[in-house]
């Protein structure tokens, strides 16, 4: 039985993986997520770690008509009876959990280096006494 990896544990990704940026960010997405995800991404120049964590909807590109997305489009989802665009629900999970291990470690090094900004300002109050 495999262990069950908490959406907090960032353990598995790169030291350096909020300053990835193109071909190594491309890689690093596809080694996490897939072809079809970094694809994704590839066509709308998100092409780092800090330009897709300020991305709201990755997906939301699709609900516009356009032949150059048509193909991607496709592969990634479908219309449904009523016309709207659906993304294949993998898909979108494959995303929602990239996107919570990068602001857990993007959250985890503001909080580090919060603290020890905070820890500065202390040895600075205790230095000048």
């Amino acid at each position: 039985m495999a262990a069950a990896v908490s959406i907090d544990d960032n353990s598995c990704l790169p030291e350096n993986v909020l300053e990835l940026e193109g071909d190594d960010f491309y890689r690093f997405t596809k080694s996490m997520s897939g072809a079809l995800l970094t694809e994704v991404l590839k066509i709308q120049d998100i092409d780092s770690v800090f330009i897709f964590l300020q991305t709201s909807d990755i997906f939301e590109i699709f609900q516009h008509d356009s032949t150059i997305l048509r193909d991607l489009k496709s592969k990634i989802g479908f219309n449904s009876n009523d016309g709207t665009f659906q993304v294949k629900l993998g898909l979108k999970l494959q995303y929602e959990y990239l996107s919570k291990l990068l602001k857990s470690k993007s959250d985890q090094k503001y909080t580090k280096s919060s603290s020890l900004t905070s820890e500065k300002i202390d040895i600075l109050i205790i230095c000048t006494c």
